[in-house]
């Protein structure tokens, strides 16, 4: 009886443990990306706050760039895209990489060959916030994104 009681309980507790790795793994995953812990962060191939930024995409060079420079919280800061031919519903996601400050939706308009949204960006509590612009056509995730860093 004795030893019933103590493999219930070791099981509950083994139980316990993988749901709780469970949920940890998933509290620190968004949208398909982990998102990174507070620290040191990988350098960036490219600045937004400093210069137009390049991604290949589908055998095409997509342009993203943010004005004014460098990018502020809580102000209002123009995001371009160019070289998306052929979609017609280019929306952008902004949410934080080493943050959790929800999700932003930006519907583009389109202006030539350039797609423009007006965004305002939260801020924490962090030293360097990391942010990913995930672009969609409608509901549907391209595949391309840029990111950029925010410091206070």
């Amino acid at each position: 009886m004795r030893r019933s009681i103590v493999a219930i309980s070791l099981a509950g507790i083994l139980g316990a443990l993988c749901a709780y790795g469970v949920f940890a793994f998933f509290q620190n995953t968004y949208d398909g990306h982990i998102v990174q812990e507070e620290g040191v962060l990988p350098p960036l191939p490219c600045s937004l706050n400093k210069q137009q930024c390049f991604v290949d995409f589908d055998g095409k060079r997509i342009g993203f760039e943010a004005s004014p420079r460098p990018i502020s919280f809580m102000e209002p800061t123009l995001i371009n895209v160019s070289g998306l031919d052929g979609y017609d519903d280019i929306k952008l996601r902004i949410y934080g990489l080493n943050m959790e400050m929800g999700t932003l939706i930006a519907s583009t308009t389109k202006e030539g060959e350039i797609h423009r949204a007006k965004v305002a960006l939260n801020s924490c509590l962090l030293e360097t916030m990391r942010y990913r612009i995930s672009v969609y056509n409608g509901n549907e995730a391209l595949g391309l994104y840029m990111d950029f860093d925010l410091e206070r």
